[in-house]
């Protein structure tokens, strides 16, 4: 019967310090990681709009349909009773397609950054 070495035995003092850092990098990592807090210096304003638009628009090629729009409207729901209030159960069951437009400008000239339409089963503007 061969004896069972600890990890001792088998690694040097070297390799087992080299190991716990890399093991405490990762705890750090996986706890502390956020994607979006990553890219927060790299993408501007414009860029996270169309990020944005393409997620919410329902014809957008991820194929989610709106599932990303009803997402973010059931998450804005639980906190705010203004929005509650605005999308209600009726609204919100009668879309069928969520078309988004990106820097849209008013007739008084001031600019949108993220212009979202909602429309129905019969293509009718909600």
């Amino acid at each position: 019967m061969h004896k069972v070495r600890s990890n001792e035995e088998l690694l040097s003092k070297v390799e087992i310090e080299r190991h716990n850092e890399i093991e405490l990098r990762l705890q750090k990592l996986k706890t502390g990681f956020n994607m979006f807090s990553f890219f927060k210096d790299i993408f501007n304003e414009l860029v996270w709009t169309r990020v944005f638009s393409f997620i919410l628009d329902s014809k957008s090629s991820h194929n989610l349909g709106i599932k990303p729009f009803l997402y973010w409207m059931n998450y804005l729901c639980k906190d705010s009773i203004e929005v509650k209030s605005f999308f209600s159960d009726d609204i919100i069951s009668k879309i069928a397609r969520v078309n988004t437009i990106t820097e849209w400008t008013t007739l008084r000239g001031r600019r949108i950054d993220v212009l979202i339409e909602l429309y129905d089963k019969s293509e009718s503007l909600i």
